[in-house]
């Protein structure tokens, strides 16, 4: 199939089209919990009040609460959230590989610090929390190896394979013709690039198209930028043309979504199970602010033909004609006045939390302190959060992770950033990444808590039959323990576990025949005497010499 700009533009009019019905919802979404990032379907001027028409922050701080405990505990910046190893555990055993994997986790993890990742990854999640789903792109940088840009939902749309997965990624944004012109130079319509050299008219902006999409028709055995797997093609809507035209070997973006309904492509959020409780809680803390203007303001009655307009202010004094019937100002009688119960309130705010897992990331990040508790009701609340939120970390990890973290080795590696590779995984490929944020972590801990219930009963029961122990292995045991509490760094290496238990084994040998010899020497103390000189038993040694 050719590919020419009028098919980008109807593609990315159809992907737009089908999104319609989103983009309300969010809208709404944002302009309850998020005004200052919700241009969906108006816009704003730089610096202007978004905010007026907000009277309750819960929802606000439960979104802000949720970014951060999403950072935090998935890609925190003061930790390696992330281990690279082979599938084949023989390969991680060997030293030589194991070396490598440690190196390009270094590098790889240098590299992302350098980077601007800490900063965009931030916004994915912030998406993730409002419209459901996020966009984010990872290129070579001007002075870094890798530059990342998070991408707005507004001026986005996606669309997935046959297999469920987003493989394909529009997005609609405007340049002014001097930014136009720096990017593409003379490959700009003749109107842009008039525009950009006239002072007077460079700040003018123009619509463009970007469009990443996996290629259907493509010479798989040419190394040509048009035939690489995805395509990445730039369109002037106002001309009409295709203005560069590329390619990626491999995805080069993510397109997350936190949770996804059958038979949708589009994301659903957090905030779109916030939004019944945060329209309430709003209109709720309105009516209140309101009575309560009421109750300091209250309506002044006086006589229409009185002159006098008479506006209350504190500790003021004005006068009447107490002769005159009527002429006394009064206040005007409003009904009693009416008390929200608080629980009302408090219900709201407390699914606007539960929406956002505002006390499962506090109870994460007061882990240490949670003196308060029990171990096991800490664990159970855990339990159950975790379970919350299963279907969205596999969503983090296939759709955010994993294809963000394969384009981020490509990268290094095609730019000569790791050294070479060892014999052993060259010749079985199969490379694998582990995460070891503190969420991944926490879930693999509360697995753990079942085989801590299977030893309390082996344990138990080794009392009676403790030919039960055999059964377990204490080698896969401790890798269990490890990989769950991501305590390598203390955790020795298994080869060197085996080697000191062989030395261990060779000394009690010696030393269980040192002690047999002695106690030999004790049975038959004769035979450490030497025989008399010119006796019968010296003589009889002397004629064996």
């Amino acid at each position: 199939m050719s590919i020419n700009a009028e098919f980008i533009i109807r593609r990315s009019n159809s992907l737009n089209l089908r999104r319609q019905n989103w983009l309300n919802i969010v809208q709404e979404v944002y302009d309850f919990i998020e005004p200052m990032d919700g241009d969906i379907y108006r816009s704003h001027s730089p610096g202007q009040d978004r905010r007026k028409h907000l009277f309750d922050q819960t929802s606000s701080k439960a979104f802000q609460n949720f970014t951060a405990g999403m950072y935090s505990n998935i890609t925190p910046a003061n930790d390696t959230w992330f281990k690279f190893g082979s599938s084949f555990e023989d390969i991680n055993d060997d030293q030589e590989a194991s070396l490598w994997f440690d190196m390009i986790n270094s590098i790889t993890a240098r590299e992302l610090a350098n980077s601007n990742f800490d900063m965009e990854i931030q916004k994915v999640y912030g998406d993730l929390g409002i419209p459901g789903r996020a966009a984010i792109i990872c290129l070579p940088g001007r002075r870094t190896m890798l530059n990342f840009t998070a991408m707005h939902y507004s001026n986005t749309t996606i669309d997935q394979g046959f297999d469920g997965r987003v493989d394909t990624l529009y997005r609609e944004f405007k340049w002014t013709a001097r930014q136009a012109f720096q990017r593409w130079g003379d490959k700009v319509s003749e109107k842009i690039r008039e525009f950009a050299l006239d002072p007077e008219k460079q700040d003018t902006m123009f619509d463009f198209i970007h469009a990443i999409f996996p290629r259907s028709d493509r010479n798989i055995v040419s190394r040509e930028k048009q035939d690489k797997p995805f395509a990445d093609i730039y369109v002037d809507k106002t001309t009409k043309t295709i203005i560069e035209e590329g390619g990626f070997e491999e995805q080069p973006f993510a397109a997350p979504r936190f949770y996804r309904a059958n038979n949708e492509i589009e994301g659903r959020s957090p905030g779109m199970r916030a939004l019944p409780s945060s329209r309430m809680i709003h209109e709720m803390m309105k009516t209140m602010i309101q009575r309560a203007n009421w109750d300091a303001n209250p309506p002044i009655m006086y006589p229409d033909d009185d002159i006098l307009d008479v506006q209350i202010t504190p500790s003021m004094k004005f006068g009447y004609r107490p002769h005159q019937s009527g002429a006394k100002p009064e206040f005007l009688a409003i009904p009693s006045r009416y008390e929200l119960p608080q629980w009302i309130y408090e219900k709201q705010q407390e699914a606007i939390n539960s929406a956002f897992f505002t006390d499962f990331f506090a109870l994460l990040s007061n882990l240490e302190q949670s003196v308060d508790r029990t171990a096991f009701e800490v664990g159970e609340r855990l339990n159950e959060k975790v379970d919350l939120l299963s279907v969205a970390r596999a969503s983090i990890k296939n759709e955010l992770l994993d294809p963000l973290m394969t384009r981020v080795v490509n990268l290094l590696m095609r730019n000569g950033a790791f050294p070479p590779i060892p014999q052993s995984i060259a010749e079985r490929p199969s490379f694998e990444i582990e995460y070891r944020g503190r969420l991944s972590i926490l879930a693999k801990s509360l697995e753990v808590r079942n085989v801590k219930g299977y030893l309390n009963d082996v344990i138990q029961v080794s009392e009676v039959f403790p030919s039960i122990l055999d059964h377990i292995d204490d080698t896969k045991l401790n890798k269990t323990l490890v990989d769950a509490w991501g305590a390598n760094i203390i955790n020795k290496d298994i080869d060197q576990v085996l080697q000191e238990r062989e030395a261990s084994q060779e000394q009690q040998a010696l030393e269980q025949e040192a002690l047999l010899a002695a106690e030999a020497a004790k049975a038959v103390p004769g035979l450490q005497k030497r025989s008399e000189e010119g006796s019968p038993i010296d003589n009889l040694v002397n004629e064996g010499a």
